[in-house]
């Protein structure tokens, strides 16, 4: 039987699929698994998913996480890339996804801007 800590090790490099205002607090779990992220700084952690901190931790994820987490056809450690185009070669067999009732995500989407909403559809810029 294969131990937990060695099945993290065997799943790495993580690929995470990050759906919109689906488990971005997910993220905390995932950078503090043993032996993920031996470089993130002592006491780092997302809170109330700050969008500077966000995208800090996208330019900083393959710096902290050295072979942690695929970067094979996306943009950013927290984009919302799809993953068709390398389901094969990337994501299957190291996949990890986090999915919330569809209510809930529209209501979280709305809440926070309309993210992730059609800006021309809304006119808003």
């Amino acid at each position: 039987s294969v131990k937990p800590a060695a099945g993290v090790g065997a799943a790495r490099p993580l690929a995470w699929v990050h759906v919109a205002k689906c488990g971005s607090s997910l993220v905390n779990a995932l950078l503090y698994l043993p032996g993920m992220c031996p470089l993130l700084p002592s006491g780092y952690a997302l809170v109330d998913m700050d969008p500077e901190k966000m995208a800090f931790l996208g330019a900083q994820a393959d710096e902290w996480c050295p072979g942690s987490f695929s970067s094979e056809g996306r943009a950013d450690f927290s984009d919302h890339s799809g993953i068709g185009g390398v389901y094969q070669s990337s994501v299957k067999g190291h996949g990890i996804i986090m999915l919330r009732q569809p209510e809930q995500r529209i209501m979280s989407a709305y809440y926070y801007e309309q993210h992730s909403w059609p800006y021309w559809r809304y006119q808003r810029w």
